[in-house]
């Protein structure tokens, strides 16, 4: 009886359920603390709380732009680049708890705990249960997720949730490949892009790691950049799997053609008075967005420089390097530079993240924990000086399948250290 208590208690639910305990009361303990204050914001109130309040009360709907689905107008969007998912999530709390504060924060604080289940999958397949564990409970007691969780800035909260979803069907799919995970693939960022177009970004900087990670295999045959050629079955159900997450998009549109007609109309000025045309002022603009990231200024949309905010980055960013060099050695791998560099470029560089305010480190917590999970992901430590330089090999490690065995490489000897 005591050797079957004891091969039970070993399962690996079980583990990984213990393991996550922590994490997720903590976090509940702090985003769920006074959860009706402040009151309702905009966002919250007319992109989820007046609709799921209708959907609940069975009276019509005011969809947007009149588009919606049958004679009560069930809503596709909220905007025409915002879907109309947290409506419907929201809807049941509204009928369970009434028109309020409390019934459109509570599923967005159940957001945040599935952000913390879903990047310590990824970190688990990446790399491994302790820097998962790790990276997760770092994540579950960062202010600033913390905060916007609470606050239920909606859309920015679910394509940090699809964020780490697509990284960890992708890493699974690049580790094991079939049509099941390339549909999941498929069907993550399908959602993500339904959740927020902007969410093409994110998956745009994936893209470009891919690309310029194996930038040289471009150059020899098909086979070395494809050591394992997805089937057309895959490529068919990745394909499905997305028009499927996307779907409600794509009928919005055939309906309306709201989302064209948007894009058009900001062509060539945007909604907030951005001459698209001047494109060395916007890079200018961009890179000091991207110093304000690096150095944790602006944050959550405070007037001036936040130090409490860079003393509580750096710190957490000392913790990361602790884990990664814990005997203080030097050393470099190509691979790992040119992740850094596609990271820095291609992830951060992106036009337009979707995130609530400038600082993109704020809201993506889960970079924090992508960080942590770098030395399990490259055979060599990394050389670096703070946890953003590691974080790119969470795609490094996405992209493995599409890359030459490690004993194909020429690599290079790491110096000595004194």
């Amino acid at each position: 009886m005591l050797a079957a208590g004891q091969r039970w208690l070993r399962r690996p639910a079980l583990l990984d359920a213990a393991l996550l305990a922590l994490p997720l009361l903590l976090f509940f303990s702090l985003a769920g603390y006074q959860l009706q204050l402040p009151g309702l914001h905009n966002d919250e109130a007319q992109e989820a709380g007046l609709q799921a309040w209708q959907l609940a009360a069975g009276t019509a709907i005011d969809a947007f732009r009149d588009t919606g689905l049958g004679a009560r107008h069930f809503p596709l969007m909220v905007q025409d680049y915002i879907g109309a998912a947290f409506v419907y999530l929201a809807a049941p709390f509204v009928w369970l708890l009434g028109p309020g504060t409390l019934s459109v924060r509570v599923p967005a604080l159940l957001i945040g705990g599935a952000t913390l289940l879903a990047t310590y999958g990824c970190l688990s397949s990446v790399a491994d249960k302790r820097t998962a564990f790790v990276g997760v409970l770092l994540l579950a007691v960062q202010p600033s997720f913390v905060f916007w969780s609470r606050q239920g800035v909606l859309i920015a909260s679910l394509t940090v949730l699809f964020t780490p979803l697509v990284l960890w069907a992708a890493s699974r799919y690049s580790q094991t490949g079939g049509w099941q995970r390339a549909a999941l693939l498929g069907l993550a960022a399908g959602l993500g892009i339904y959740a927020k177009l902007l969410f093409a970004w994110v998956l745009l900087g994936m893209l470009c790691a891919v690309l310029l990670l194996n930038a040289a295999l471009l150059f020899k045959p098909a086979r070395s950049f494809w050591p394992r050629p997805p089937h057309w079955q895959q490529a068919s159900a990745m394909l499905a799997g997305f028009a499927t997450g996307c779907a409600p998009l794509l009928l919005y549109n055939l309906l309306s053609g709201g989302t064209f007609t948007s894009v058009q109309t900001n062509t060539a000025v945007s909604y907030y008075g951005v001459d698209n045309s001047a494109l060395l002022a916007n890079l200018a603009t961009r890179l000091e967005q991207l110093r304000a990231v690096v150095g944790g200024r602006d944050h959550l949309w405070y007037p001036r420089r936040n130090t409490h905010q860079s003393i509580v980055g750096r710190g957490t960013d000392i913790k990361c390097c602790a884990h990664q060099h814990p005997t203080g050695a030097r050393a470099a791998r190509h691979r790992a530079r040119d992740a850094i560099w596609i990271y820095r470029h291609g992830v951060y560089g992106v036009r337009s993240f979707p995130a609530p305010s400038r600082n993109l480190r704020a809201h993506l917590g889960f970079d924090r924990g992508a960080g942590i999970g770098a030395p399990a992901l490259a055979p060599r430590r990394i050389e670096c000086s703070g946890c953003l330089d590691t974080r790119a090999a969470v795609f490094a490690r996405c992209a493995n399948g599409f890359r030459l065995p490690p004993h194909a490489h020429k690599e290079r000897r790491p110096r000595r250290t004194q």
